[in-house]
């Protein structure tokens, strides 16, 4: 099922309870998060939240970088944020791991990556800057959205999509249209 392009120890970023904090004094169970993609597809295919649609989506910029914070300049990362009947799920592209985080809590999501607080570029800001949203109706479900991204080899980091800002429109485009298409708009606008 798999092609030779996803063999190897590649690692992703799952985390299914991103609204759970660490006790004090102690460190969430990240490891048991970073898994192979076959590990992934397990994973995802144990949860029946996957075949839920998805309703709206919505895009945010991330500063990155050591001067991220102050930063006009700053170099951006882009995610999306799904929301479906029951959870907030939010997918991105850092390097060469697809982050996929699941929460009740929309702020667990948008605000944090694999734990972390996210970067954000004022001091008036506590959280990465929204660039576009859009209502789904009639959307794709999660098992719709990760199957595609199977087949169009997005999980590759060479593939289609190998940048976060491709990663982001590809998932956009497949939430409004119902597959992925040319991107719709430049980095520059």
């Amino acid at each position: 099922m798999l092609n030779d392009a996803y063999s190897g120890r590649r690692e992703h970023y799952v985390d299914l309870f991103a609204d759970e904090e660490a006790r004090v004094g102690q460190y969430k169970q990240k490891m048991h998060c970073f898994l192979t993609l076959e590990e992934v597809i397990e994973r995802l295919c144990e949860q029946p939240s996957i075949h839920e649609r998805v309703v709206s989506i919505e895009e945010f910029e991330e500063p990155i970088g050591p001067l991220s914070i102050l930063n006009v300049l700053a170099k951006s990362h882009y995610f999306v944020v799904l929301q479906t009947a029951s959870y907030w799920w939010s997918l991105e592209r850092r390097k060469d791991v697809i982050v996929v985080q699941r929460s009740q809590n929309f702020s667990s999501v948008h605000s944090r990556c694999k734990g972390a607080y996210r970067n954000y570029r004022w001091l008036i800001e506590s959280a990465p800057t929204a660039r576009r949203s859009a209502q789904c109706r009639g959307g794709p479900t999660l098992s719709e959205i990760f199957s595609a991204m199977l087949r169009e080899h997005i999980f590759d980091p060479k593939g289609y999509a190998s940048s976060s800002w491709e990663f982001s429109d590809y998932i956009f485009n497949i939430c409004l249209h119902g597959r992925s298409a040319p991107l719709a708009y430049d980095v520059g606008s």
